[in-house]
């Protein structure tokens, strides 16, 4: 048996009303969602940028600081490594037997100071001698009639041979 259906059927004209109306609907849904997120994303466009710019400012910010961390880092590092390499330089120079800076000052001031006891031993006797001029010349006359005489010589000693084998002088 066949079963009756207890719903009427609609005219092909009511279907197609009720689509249009469906449709019709679904388009001013679109329309209003399409204003609401004209109206809204405005906002929340601007929105975005200020969170952006707040951000980016933080990270320059947060850049800034690791530059400056690198560069301490970096300048801390070469002045060890500086440091390290005057080290070592100073070693082979010394195993060499280069004087270091301290010996070589402590050096010429040695050299000076002998230099000035030098130069000062050699004016000592210049300040004198025009003050020993004078008694020298006399001396000196005195020494010419003294080299007029003429010396005299005591004969050499005989060397004579003992029984023994030694020389003895007679």
């Amino acid at each position: 048996m066949a079963k009756k259906s207890s719903k009427k059927k609609k005219s092909a004209k009511e279907v197609q009303d009720e689509i249009e109306a469906t449709a019709h609907q679904v388009w001013l849904a679109g329309l209003g969602a399409a204003s609401r997120v004209q109206e809204k994303g405005e906002d929340y466009f601007h929105q975005l940028v200020e969170r952006g710019r707040e951000l980016e400012g933080k990270g320059r910010g947060r850049l800034s600081e690791l530059v400056a961390g690198a560069r301490d880092k970096v300048k801390s590092g070469a002045a060890e490594l500086g440091e390290k390499l005057d080290e070592r330089v100073s070693g082979v120079l010394h195993r060499l037997g280069v004087p270091n800076r301290d010996e070589i000052q402590r050096l010429t001031r040695r050299v000076e100071e002998l230099n000035r006891k030098v130069s000062g031993v050699g004016a000592k006797p210049a300040a004198k001698q025009p003050a020993a001029k004078q008694p020298a010349a006399k001396k000196t006359a005195a020494k010419k009639t003294a080299a007029k005489k003429p010396a005299t010589k005591k004969p050499a000693a005989k060397k004579v041979s003992n029984a023994a084998g030694t020389t003895e002088s007679k």
